[in-house]
């Protein structure tokens, strides 16, 4: 882990729907390394952390280490597979 922040964008949406993991306590941090695409991330959260969406409550994470994983679906008809967006 490489990075350390107070503020993390766990998902970018359109429009307003973004998930974004805050730190609840000054002291603690949110360690990351910088994700090679935007599929998945992993980090060490020091603390308690938020994550906040303008579409439903909050979530609160207790410390510790976590990996986020963007949601995808296969299509059998043509073999492919597609993000899925919220």
């Amino acid at each position: 882990m490489k990075n350390k922040a107070k503020q993390l964008v766990l998902a970018l949406g359109e429009s307003t729907h973004t998930h974004i993991l805050n730190t609840a306590t000054k002291k603690g941090n949110i360690e990351f390394d910088a994700p090679a695409s935007d599929e998945s991330i992993k980090f060490l959260l020091e603390g308690t952390g938020v994550i906040t969406h303008e579409e439903h409550d909050r979530i609160v994470l207790p410390e510790g280490r976590y990996s986020k994983t963007n949601q995808v679906e296969f299509n059998p008809m043509d073999g492919t597979v597609n993000r899925v967006f919220d």
